[in-house]
Protein backbone atom coordinates (compact mmCIF):
# COMPACT_ATOMS: atom_id res chain seq x y z
CA UNK A 1 0.00 0.00 0.00
CA UNK A 2 1.39 3.50 -0.65
CA UNK A 3 2.38 5.55 1.72
CA UNK A 4 1.13 8.92 2.81
CA UNK A 5 3.77 11.18 2.21
CA UNK A 6 4.87 14.96 2.63
CA UNK A 7 5.44 15.64 -1.02
CA UNK A 8 6.90 18.80 -1.82
CA UNK A 9 8.78 21.06 1.51
CA UNK A 10 9.47 24.58 0.19
CA UNK A 11 10.84 27.17 2.78
CA UNK A 12 10.81 30.79 3.51
CA UNK A 13 13.93 31.40 5.04
CA UNK A 14 15.23 34.65 6.85
CA UNK A 15 18.45 34.64 7.53
CA UNK A 16 18.89 37.38 9.74
CA UNK A 17 16.62 35.87 12.78
CA UNK A 18 18.13 32.62 13.32
CA UNK A 19 15.65 29.85 14.01
CA UNK A 20 12.99 32.09 12.21
CA UNK A 21 12.60 29.51 8.89
CA UNK A 22 8.68 28.92 8.49
CA UNK A 23 8.15 25.41 6.30
CA UNK A 24 5.19 25.49 3.57
CA UNK A 25 3.46 22.19 3.09
CA UNK A 26 1.72 21.11 0.06
CA UNK A 27 -1.41 18.80 0.76
CA UNK A 28 -1.10 15.51 1.71
CA UNK A 29 -1.09 12.68 -1.15
CA UNK A 30 -0.86 9.38 -1.67
CA UNK A 31 1.72 8.21 -3.68
CA UNK A 32 4.71 5.96 -3.67
CA UNK A 33 8.34 6.87 -2.50
CA UNK A 34 9.68 9.91 -4.39
CA UNK A 35 10.90 9.28 -8.26
CA UNK A 36 15.15 10.74 -8.73
CA UNK A 37 13.19 12.02 -12.16
CA UNK A 38 10.15 13.55 -10.75
CA UNK A 39 9.32 17.16 -11.22
CA UNK A 40 10.97 20.10 -8.73
CA UNK A 41 10.35 23.09 -8.21
CA UNK A 42 13.10 25.35 -6.68
CA UNK A 43 13.87 27.64 -3.91
CA UNK A 44 17.40 30.28 -4.08
CA UNK A 45 18.57 30.82 -0.27
CA UNK A 46 21.37 31.75 1.66
CA UNK A 47 22.01 28.49 3.56
CA UNK A 48 24.64 29.28 5.82
CA UNK A 49 24.05 28.41 9.31
CA UNK A 50 21.16 25.74 8.25
CA UNK A 51 20.88 22.15 7.23
CA UNK A 52 18.56 19.93 5.79
CA UNK A 53 16.99 17.06 8.14
CA UNK A 54 16.22 14.24 6.15
CA UNK A 55 13.82 11.25 6.19
CA UNK A 56 13.62 7.57 4.66
CA UNK A 57 12.09 8.11 1.61
CA UNK A 58 13.23 11.52 0.61
CA UNK A 59 15.14 13.19 -1.91
CA UNK A 60 17.41 16.63 -1.96
CA UNK A 61 18.33 18.72 -4.98
CA UNK A 62 20.91 21.07 -5.12
CA UNK A 63 21.07 23.27 -8.75
CA UNK A 64 23.54 25.57 -10.22
CA UNK A 65 21.74 28.73 -11.75
CA UNK A 66 24.48 29.50 -14.78
CA UNK A 67 26.31 26.87 -17.55
CA UNK A 68 29.67 25.15 -17.01
CA UNK A 69 32.13 23.82 -19.10
CA UNK A 70 33.84 21.57 -16.38
CA UNK A 71 37.25 19.64 -16.98
CA UNK A 72 37.68 19.34 -12.84
CA UNK A 73 35.72 18.53 -9.63
CA UNK A 74 35.83 19.37 -6.12
CA UNK A 75 32.79 18.21 -4.24
CA UNK A 76 32.80 18.71 -0.65
CA UNK A 77 29.57 18.01 2.20
CA UNK A 78 28.94 17.63 5.74
CA UNK A 79 26.39 14.98 7.13
CA UNK A 80 25.13 13.46 10.48
CA UNK A 81 24.24 10.13 9.65
CA UNK A 82 23.71 7.15 11.63
CA UNK A 83 24.73 5.41 8.18
CA UNK A 84 28.52 4.85 7.22
CA UNK A 85 29.19 7.15 4.61
CA UNK A 86 27.65 10.49 3.98
CA UNK A 87 25.41 8.96 1.03
CA UNK A 88 24.66 6.07 1.53
CA UNK A 89 23.38 4.99 -0.44
CA UNK A 90 23.34 7.20 -3.85
CA UNK A 91 24.52 10.24 -4.64
CA UNK A 92 24.56 11.39 -8.54
CA UNK A 93 25.70 14.73 -10.28
CA UNK A 94 24.06 15.63 -14.06
CA UNK A 95 24.95 18.28 -16.20
CA UNK A 96 21.71 19.01 -18.59
CA UNK A 97 20.56 15.95 -18.56
CA UNK A 98 23.70 14.05 -19.18
CA UNK A 99 24.95 11.52 -16.31
CA UNK A 100 28.14 12.87 -14.97
CA UNK A 101 29.41 11.30 -11.72
CA UNK A 102 27.75 9.17 -9.42
CA UNK A 103 28.83 7.14 -5.86
CA UNK A 104 26.91 4.78 -3.80
CA UNK A 105 28.11 1.60 -1.57
CA UNK A 106 29.08 -1.89 -2.87
CA UNK A 107 26.19 -4.23 -2.50
CA UNK A 108 28.50 -6.55 -1.24
CA UNK A 109 30.20 -4.62 1.16
CA UNK A 110 29.43 -1.51 3.61
CA UNK A 111 32.95 -0.49 3.40
CA UNK A 112 33.15 -0.54 -0.75
CA UNK A 113 32.42 2.45 -2.88
CA UNK A 114 31.68 2.55 -6.11
CA UNK A 115 32.59 6.16 -7.90
CA UNK A 116 30.97 6.22 -11.50
CA UNK A 117 32.62 8.92 -14.02
CA UNK A 118 31.32 9.05 -17.54
CA UNK A 119 30.65 5.54 -17.50
CA UNK A 120 33.85 4.77 -16.17
CA UNK A 121 33.83 2.76 -12.76
CA UNK A 122 36.36 2.44 -9.53
CA UNK A 123 35.85 0.47 -6.36
CA UNK A 124 37.46 2.42 -3.58
CA UNK A 125 37.79 0.37 -0.05
CA UNK A 126 37.39 2.38 3.05
CA UNK A 127 39.69 0.24 4.91
CA UNK A 128 42.39 0.91 2.92
CA UNK A 129 42.70 4.96 2.29
CA UNK A 130 45.33 6.39 4.48
CA UNK A 131 45.14 8.20 8.02
CA UNK A 132 45.90 11.80 7.45
CA UNK A 133 44.87 13.66 10.58
CA UNK A 134 42.77 13.10 13.34
CA UNK A 135 39.12 14.92 13.24
CA UNK A 136 36.84 15.54 16.43
CA UNK A 137 33.52 16.62 15.26
CA UNK A 138 30.17 16.20 15.58
CA UNK A 139 29.73 16.84 11.35
CA UNK A 140 31.40 13.94 8.85
CA UNK A 141 33.35 16.12 6.42
CA UNK A 142 33.63 14.22 2.64
CA UNK A 143 35.51 15.45 -0.37
CA UNK A 144 35.60 13.76 -4.03
CA UNK A 145 37.72 15.30 -6.20
CA UNK A 146 38.15 14.22 -10.39
CA UNK A 147 40.67 16.08 -12.91
CA UNK A 148 40.10 15.68 -16.54
CA UNK A 149 43.31 16.01 -17.87
CA UNK A 150 44.99 13.09 -15.81
CA UNK A 151 41.72 11.38 -14.95
CA UNK A 152 42.54 10.87 -11.08
CA UNK A 153 39.63 10.64 -8.88
CA UNK A 154 40.19 10.71 -4.43
CA UNK A 155 38.41 10.44 -2.30
CA UNK A 156 38.70 12.09 1.41
CA UNK A 157 36.79 11.20 4.76
CA UNK A 158 37.60 13.17 7.45
CA UNK A 159 41.10 12.67 7.96
CA UNK A 160 41.41 9.77 5.72
CA UNK A 161 42.33 10.24 2.69
CA UNK A 162 42.21 7.05 -0.50
CA UNK A 163 44.63 6.50 -3.24
CA UNK A 164 44.15 8.38 -6.66
CA UNK A 165 42.56 6.33 -9.30
CA UNK A 166 42.12 7.18 -12.92
CA UNK A 167 38.89 7.36 -14.86
CA UNK A 168 36.97 9.69 -17.48
CA UNK A 169 40.44 10.64 -18.52
CA UNK A 170 39.51 13.53 -21.49
CA UNK A 171 35.44 14.19 -20.62
CA UNK A 172 34.38 17.57 -20.81
CA UNK A 173 30.81 17.93 -18.64
CA UNK A 174 28.84 20.79 -19.82
CA UNK A 175 25.40 22.61 -18.71
CA UNK A 176 23.75 22.98 -15.56
CA UNK A 177 24.62 20.93 -12.91
CA UNK A 178 22.25 19.18 -10.19
CA UNK A 179 23.68 17.21 -7.40
CA UNK A 180 21.11 14.56 -6.08
CA UNK A 181 21.38 12.58 -2.65
CA UNK A 182 18.70 10.17 -2.78
CA UNK A 183 18.27 7.24 0.44
CA UNK A 184 20.23 9.18 2.34
CA UNK A 185 18.87 9.85 6.32
CA UNK A 186 20.15 12.25 8.72
CA UNK A 187 21.09 16.12 8.60
CA UNK A 188 23.29 17.75 5.50
CA UNK A 189 25.11 21.53 5.38
CA UNK A 190 28.00 23.02 3.85
CA UNK A 191 27.13 21.50 0.38
CA UNK A 192 29.90 23.05 -1.91
CA UNK A 193 31.37 22.11 -5.32
CA UNK A 194 34.20 23.95 -7.31
CA UNK A 195 35.03 23.47 -10.97
CA UNK A 196 38.50 22.75 -10.37
CA UNK A 197 40.68 19.87 -8.15
CA UNK A 198 41.13 21.68 -4.65
CA UNK A 199 45.23 21.92 -3.60
CA UNK A 200 45.37 19.31 -0.12
CA UNK A 201 45.96 22.95 1.27
CA UNK A 202 42.53 23.75 -0.05
CA UNK A 203 40.58 20.46 1.52
CA UNK A 204 42.25 20.43 4.82
CA UNK A 205 40.20 24.04 5.17
CA UNK A 206 37.15 22.64 4.42
CA UNK A 207 37.81 19.37 5.99
CA UNK A 208 39.76 20.61 9.33
CA UNK A 209 39.56 24.34 9.70
CA UNK A 210 35.42 24.12 8.62
CA UNK A 211 36.03 27.43 6.17
CA UNK A 212 35.74 27.53 2.68
CA UNK A 213 37.51 28.45 -1.02
CA UNK A 214 35.21 31.60 -1.80
CA UNK A 215 36.64 31.02 -5.69
CA UNK A 216 35.16 28.93 -8.42
CA UNK A 217 32.15 28.17 -7.18
CA UNK A 218 29.55 25.78 -9.20
CA UNK A 219 27.49 25.02 -6.03
CA UNK A 220 27.78 27.27 -2.94
CA UNK A 221 25.74 26.89 0.48
CA UNK A 222 25.71 30.53 0.74
CA UNK A 223 23.44 30.80 -2.47
CA UNK A 224 22.18 27.94 -3.20
CA UNK A 225 19.42 26.83 -5.14
CA UNK A 226 17.35 23.57 -3.78
CA UNK A 227 14.58 21.82 -3.87
CA UNK A 228 13.67 18.74 -1.68
CA UNK A 229 10.16 16.19 -2.66
CA UNK A 230 9.90 13.75 0.76
CA UNK A 231 9.77 14.78 4.89
CA UNK A 232 12.72 16.92 4.74
CA UNK A 233 13.08 19.86 7.14
CA UNK A 234 14.93 23.28 7.21
CA UNK A 235 16.42 23.87 10.48
CA UNK A 236 19.29 25.46 12.20
CA UNK A 237 22.44 23.93 12.11
CA UNK A 238 24.35 21.94 14.36
CA UNK A 239 27.65 23.72 15.72
CA UNK A 240 31.08 21.93 14.08
CA UNK A 241 32.31 21.44 17.23
CA UNK A 242 30.47 21.01 20.84
CA UNK A 243 31.98 22.89 23.55
CA UNK A 244 34.55 20.59 26.37
CA UNK A 245 32.70 18.86 28.79
CA UNK A 246 33.41 18.42 32.87
CA UNK A 247 35.45 15.27 32.18
CA UNK A 248 37.23 16.76 29.23
CA UNK A 249 38.17 19.95 31.19
CA UNK A 250 39.44 17.89 34.00
CA UNK A 251 41.78 15.81 32.45
CA UNK A 252 43.34 19.20 30.98
CA UNK A 253 43.53 20.85 34.34
CA UNK A 254 45.58 17.37 35.83
CA UNK A 255 48.01 17.86 32.83
CA UNK A 256 48.37 21.12 33.48
CA UNK A 257 49.06 20.26 36.82
CA UNK A 258 51.48 17.35 35.67
CA UNK A 259 53.52 19.54 33.42
CA UNK A 260 54.01 21.59 36.38
CA UNK A 261 55.19 19.54 38.83
CA UNK A 262 57.53 17.85 36.69
CA UNK A 263 58.90 21.18 35.64
CA UNK A 264 59.67 21.53 38.94
CA UNK A 265 61.51 18.05 40.01
CA UNK A 266 63.53 19.27 37.03
CA UNK A 267 64.67 22.59 38.66
CA UNK A 268 65.05 20.73 42.44
CA UNK A 269 67.62 18.21 40.05
CA UNK A 270 69.51 21.19 38.33
CA UNK A 271 69.93 22.57 41.51
CA UNK A 272 72.10 19.69 43.49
Amino acid sequence: MARILFFFCFFALNTDRPGAASIRLSALVTTPSPSITSAVAWETRNLGGWMFSVMPGAVVRFHSVSLSNVTGITLCLRAVTEKKWMIDDYLSLTFGKNPALSIMRNDFSDYLYKLQVAGYQETFNFYSMVPVQEVHSLWKSRCLTWDSGSGMAQLWFDGRMSVRKGLGRGTVFSGQAELTMSEFEGQISDVYMWNSVLSVRELNRYLHGHSVLPRGHILAWTQMEFGASGYVVLQPAYPKRLPAGPAKHNKKKRMKLLKKRQRKEVTKRNNY
